[in-house]
């Protein structure tokens, strides 16, 4: 295939519905020691909570079928173990018929599990980047991203009528296929669904941290070096809403997106690095995304603090003792880490309400702040409630901003990055990029 030609598709995406045909056939319906066929189709709803829906537009024989747990058979063999019939219509005529809905739960291989040269996938809500130039049918665009590591490379196209899908996504701000995906082996050598499941799930959690909200890859579909499908996977996966803001990582800055993503996935594929970088990406998010509020949102960043603390400080990089570590104060081991990383500690003037509450208070710094406005949150007694008073709204704001921006930069520390960013607390606007403070 001429790298230079976008991805295509491996399944029917129907935009205007946020929906993705995924099987369209017989089907057996198996609930005890009953079983039945009908017609079946499934698809994939990209609504606020994603699922997987199934429908038997006509199916008889319907008194001996009940809304519950039941299990599917695909006509080429392929077995869902746990589905739901949520619904199901009768109809009297000269024969009695039933229309049955349902969802399904599992897990879900088609056909046999074999050694391919490529995997393509679809990827939900991720924005579109300025990237390097493809073709397509109907136009021309710079519409990639290129992904390089531990031998493996990942394309990331945008779909071809991105303009109307970024319409509907601003419209309904609900979700929508936005790009197309392709993993590959730098060598050109063959892989198991074993092997880029990893890629995959690392890939799932990339995007999660590049856009600060939940994405990645949908239905991983092998194929051979004849472009035929091999196997195809149905996972679950978590997805945010869409939004049209920027992160870290600048949509006019495709670097931003492509460089980190080496030192991730070698990270990534070393079991003792991915599960912390694995949960520090989740506190991140979490935080980014006001999951308990904005007083929720800064109790889980400090506990991101304290996993990189004693991940970076103590395990890998021994700058102190596990003992001494378990000593220090909670501000003493975040200005530790940020010196590790090189990160100023000082509060930003851009944070105004957070730096006169300092000032007023003799917080000496970022570290500092954080602290005092968590533990007034976390530990209720009736002096913090007090505290808590004080610390205003735009207070408790501003301490979540400098919470989200210390933890974008110490996760592009981890991965060694070099680049520029955006910084979330200076730029407003898409575009706008500056060093980190390491470079």
């Amino acid at each position: 295939m001429d790298k230079k030609v976008a991805v295509t598709p491996h399944l029917s995406i129907r935009e205007r519905d946020n929906s993705i045909l995924l099987y369209e056939g017989l089907a057996s319906l198996n609930q005890g020691d009953y079983s039945t066929q009908a017609s079946v189709t499934m698809r994939f709803v990209l609504s606020l909570k994603p699922y997987i829906r199934f429908d038997a537009p006509q199916l008889e024989e319907y008194s001996k079928i009940s809304t519950g747990e039941l299990s599917l058979g695909l006509c080429d063999g392929t077995t869902i173990d746990r589905a739901f019939l949520t619904r199901r219509n009768s109809s009297h005529g000269s024969q009695c018929l039933e229309s049955a809905s349902g969802t399904i739960v599992s897990r879900v291989m088609i056909e046999r599990d074999a050694p391919v040269k490529s995997a393509r996938f679809l990827v939900p809500n991720l924005r579109f980047f300025i990237g390097h130039p493809i073709s397509y049918t109907s136009r021309q665009g710079r519409d990639r991203i290129v992904l390089h590591g531990n031998d493996w490379i990942i394309t990331l196209d945008a779909v071809e009528n991105k303009k109307a899908v970024e319409e509907i996504l601003i419209e309904n701000t609900h979700s929508n296929i936005t790009h197309i995906g392709k993993i590959e082996k730098e060598t050109g050598t063959s892989f198991t669904e074993k092997e880029v499941k990893v890629v995959a799930e690392g890939l799932f959690w990339y995007l999660s941290f590049c856009e600060g909200r939940w994405t990645g890859p949908l239905f991983l579909t092998g194929f051979d070096s004849d472009e035929s499908q091999l196997w195809q996977v149905w996972d679950s996966l978590r997805i945010s809403p869409f939004e049209n803001e920027t992160s870290w990582a600048d949509g006019h800055h495709v670097d931003h997106i492509e460089l980190p993503f080496g030192k991730f996935l070698e990270f990534w594929l070393d079991e003792a690095w991915r599960e912390v970088i694995r949960v520090a990406i989740h506190w991140y998010v979490e935080a980014k995304n006001q999951i308990g509020s904005i007083e929720g949102s800064i109790a889980l960043a400090q506990t991101a603090f304290e996993l990189l603390s004693s991940f970076v400080l103590v395990e890998n990089f021994n700058w102190i003792s596990q003992n001494a570590h378990n000593k220090m104060p909670a501000a003493d081991r975040i200005r530790l880490l940020l010196r590790w990383a090189s990160i100023p500690t000082d509060i930003p003037s851009a944070l105004s309400n957070l730096k006169r509450q300092a000032n007023e208070q003799n917080w000496s710094d970022i570290p500092d702040a954080i602290v005092q406005v968590r533990n007034s949150i976390v530990h209720p007694t009736r002096k913090n409630r007090e505290k808590l008073k004080k610390y205003q709204l735009k207070v408790r704001i501003d301490t979540w901003k400098v919470s989200v921006w210390i933890l974008e930069l110490l996760l592009l520390r981890l991965l060694d990055y070099q680049g520029t960013y955006h910084n979330r607390l200076i730029h407003q606007h898409v575009g706008e990029a500056e060093e980190v403070p390491w470079a």
